[in-house]
């Protein structure tokens, strides 16, 4: 499931006080059509870019063939996903 954030500073007060390894996964705000990873490290944080590219997923200059095996291939960095409340339902990170 993916997070619908507008602005970055709404995903760091969501973030604020979750423990390391805490993440969710939302549409980026600065790159039409890519997807942003926001996770807790060092007690930060910290976001980094997902772009879509014909059937594929690039983060980090690696290729994925899914959300979920970036995910898998960090699970030492994104350890449990966040739950967020939107309009009184529930939304958990990716």
């Amino acid at each position: 499931m993916l997070i619908i954030l507008q602005q970055m500073q709404e995903t760091v007060e969501i973030m604020r006080g979750k423990p390391n390894g805490a993440y969710l996964v939302r549409f980026s705000a600065k790159h039409k059509g890519h997807l942003t990873i926001s996770y807790m490290a060092n007690n930060q944080c910290l976001h980094t870019q997902i772009e879509p590219r014909d059937g594929i997923y690039i983060c980090n200059n690696k290729q994925y063939r899914s959300v979920e095996d970036i995910i898998d291939d960090n699970k030492h960095i994104f350890i449990s996903p966040v739950e967020v409340r939107s309009n009184d339902r529930k939304c958990y990170g990716y």
